[in-house]
């Protein structure tokens, strides 16, 4: 799948849709998380010691790295008129935690090297937490909900005689046409990582969101077709992804134009023009209402969050939301945390937003993640499908069976992979057409794009899908060995490969027990070239504690869809739930 230039240092680590049993659940590439020297309190001045008798509460917040100036700020102005909590001052201090290095440090127990645990973590947006707390160990700790403390929509940024023209002329020029999803010119778009920020991610629920005539984006507005393949030309005209906000203006800034616009937090614009007198950008309102980030202002429910600390943090917390440091957001080019702008303005501020949307719900947040995922890494998954005599139950609510849901799913991601993924399907069950066979390979793993005598790969596919029928029993365990050995004979070098196992049931016709399944898989997989065994507990009689022993086996992870409607979200999060 696609490959974007990358500005500044390579990222160590990457936030994950779903949580990687055994050690695949590291952060990608190392466990250090950045942090910046502490700011806000002067907790060891000789004057904090003589105003505060009674000693201090520090209250440790690790905030997103584009939070630091204007947060560090505020618990500076905070602590210096010692705010007191049973008779103690509160001390905030403020650190650096990026999202793709918080997986490591927001959790029960932080990897070592993670810096000093957060007693409240703030990421630059609501949509960072959910995707972090849908990973088990980081849940275990996050609040269920967490409010924003300040807020900034998503722009694009061009010099100022580009966007004057793009108002004058104004017909036409709505975020499908300035974003060249249909056909306009060769324009080329730079944007902070998808994977890792707040506004990257605003980007593709954006995108998405041009498909869904003026409704709310839900995680099943990414199941159309219509918006699968406008991300598909999106990422076609994406030309360079950034670890944030200011290096993706620092690096392409002065390439901008009607031909190359930069999607950013208006917050980042604004610092930008700050810095950069002689090369300044105009904002243009693209995206309506779109928030790019929120900074929520999340408490951990951990153990080093002690009642003292947390009255501590909650004592902050009011005092950010409070109308006077409202107010004064606007100095770091913030709106209200309410997504209303006050008196901002400024170099950069478009004055046509009104009140900011409220953002999307956690499912559009998860599959707008996951479509990103799978279209920037190249993969090779063989899906193994149970077609057994249970997937053949009608699903209440719709008109449509296991199986056939099941089967949709599958074929409505398959937009998603590049020519040069690859891609494969199995079935399962006892007796197959009448035979003695458990297991039967419909198409060969191989190239997406390769085609053969009855078209492409994935035209075969998407027949091959079409023609699934429930037979008999299941044999899981001889099929998942033999669907593995096949994925591993075909594995595609600096790709991530893996097995995709959807099941409704347990094992009761094969040849080998879990045990043997097991041992072979770790006694096979090669380390040099892992498959990673992807498992789909689909329907509440499936065996997950099975499934994810099995997954576990192989560095992979497990998923469950209890409800078989959800089966379109959850078959995207499995194709996305490893990075390389």
């Amino acid at each position: 799948m696609g490959r974007h230039a990358r500005s500044g240092r390579q990222r160590r680590g990457r936030v994950k849709i779903a949580a990687i049993a055994g050690a695949a659940c590291l952060v990608a590439g190392g466990t250090a998380a950045a942090v910046t020297a502490t700011r806000g309190g002067h907790s060891g001045s000789a004057e904090t010691a003589a105003a505060c008798p009674n000693g201090t509460i520090k209250v440790v917040v690790r905030a997103d790295p584009s939070a630091i100036g204007w947060l560090g700020s505020l618990a500076n102005r905070y602590a210096a008129t010692h705010h007191r909590v049973d008779g103690k001052c509160v001390v905030p201090q403020v650190s650096s935690l990026e999202n793709s290095d918080a997986g490591s440090a927001v959790r029960s127990n932080p990897y070592p090297g993670s810096g000093t645990p957060a007693d409240v973590w703030v990421p630059d947006s609501i949509s960072s937490l959910d995707v972090l707390r849908s990973q088990a160990d980081n849940a275990a700790v996050l609040p269920k909900t967490a409010n924003p403390v300040a807020t900034s929509p998503l722009v694009l940024a061009a010099p100022q005689q580009t966007v004057t023209a793009w108002q004058r002329d104004g017909a036409g020029r709505d975020l499908d046409a300035l974003l060249n999803l249909d056909s306009e010119g060769s324009a080329q778009i730079s944007v902070p990582d998808p994977a890792n920020t707040g506004t990257g991610l605003a980007l593709i629920l954006a995108a998405a969101g041009i498909t869904n005539h003026g409704d709310a984006v839900t995680g099943a507005t990414f199941n159309s077709t219509a918006a699968r393949l406008g991300l598909i030309r999106l990422g076609s005209r994406i030309s360079t992804i950034g670890d944030d906000g200011v290096s993706v203006l620092d690096r392409t800034a002065s390439n901008a134009s009607a031909d190359h616009m930069v999607a950013v937090s208006e917050a980042d614009l604004f610092r930008y023009n700050a810095t950069h007198k002689a090369h300044q950008l105009q904002s243009f309102n693209a995206f309506g209402a779109t928030r790019a980030v929120d900074y929520p202002y999340a408490i951990l429910n951990s153990n080093w969050v002690t009642k003292e600390k947390r009255a501590g943090a909650e004592d902050f917390q009011k005092w950010l939301v409070n109308p006077s440091t409202q107010d004064s957001l606007t100095q770091f080019g913030l709106r209200r945390a309410d997504g209303t702008a006050g008196g901002l303005s400024g170099p950069g501020i478009d004055g046509a937003h009104g009140k900011l949307d409220d953002g999307p719900d956690s499912d559009a947040v998860l599959a707008a993640h996951s479509a990103w995922a799978l279209l920037n890494t190249r993969r090779s998954v063989l899906s193994l499908i149970d077609v057994s005599a249970s997937m053949s139950a009608h699903v209440p609510g719709t008109t449509e069976t296991k199986l056939q849901l099941a089967r949709d799913s599958a074929i409505d991601a398959l937009p998603y992979f590049a020519s040069n993924d690859s891609i494969g399907l199995a079935e399962f069950s006892t007796g197959i057409d009448g035979t003695a066979d458990n297991y039967r390979s419909l198409v060969s793993l191989g190239l997406a794009g390769q085609s053969g005598a009855n078209g492409s790969r994935r035209a075969a596919l998407s027949s091959a899908y079409q023609a699934l029928q429930p037979q008999h029993g299941t044999a899981l365990y001889d099929s998942i060995l033999t669907a593995f050995n096949e994925a591993s004979q075909k594995y595609l070098p600096s790709s991530v490969n893996m097995l995709i196992v959807l099941t409704d049931g347990d094992d009761a016709n094969s040849t080998i027990s879990l045990q043997t399944l097991l041992n072979k898989l770790r006694q096979t997989q090669d380390p040099a070239a892992p498959v990673r065994i992807i498992t789909i507990a689909y329907g509440a009689d499936a065996n997950t504690t099975a499934l994810k022993q099995i997954a576990a086996a192989t560095g992979g992870t497990s998923f469950t869809a209890s409800d078989p409607r959800k089966i379109g979200t959850v078959y995207i999060s499995a194709l996305s739930a490893l990075d390389q």
